[in-house]
């Protein structure tokens, strides 16, 4: 995967060298595992119970259910634009 890291120290890095990427800090790992199996997780759970409060059967319930977490992926990916401005990027030499 290619990631854009933004340094004052890109001078110090040259193309092929193997380095290490690592998020800036530990809260934006919890951020990235939030948005990405938390939310998910949460919305499946709201649309099976409103479904199923809501006197839908289970086959559509299941429908609404995987629909709703599948508009939830479509809506995080229109917004990578902006979640990519919160979450940053370090760049370290790999040492052997």
């Amino acid at each position: 995967k290619i990631v854009e890291v933004r340094t004052a120290q890109a001078a110090e890095f040259s193309v092929g060298e193997s380095v290490e990427v690592a998020l800036a800090s530990r809260s934006m790992g919890m951020q990235s595992v939030m948005w990405a199996y938390v939310m998910p997780f949460v919305v499946m759970c709201i649309a099976l119970v409103v479904s199923r409060v809501a006197g839908i059967n289970d086959g559509l319930a299941v429908l609404v259910t995987l629909a709703s977490v599948a508009i939830y992926y479509v809506l995080l990916f229109a917004m990578r634009n902006r979640l990519e401005k919160t979450i940053n990027f370090i760049i370290l030499k790999q040492t052997k």
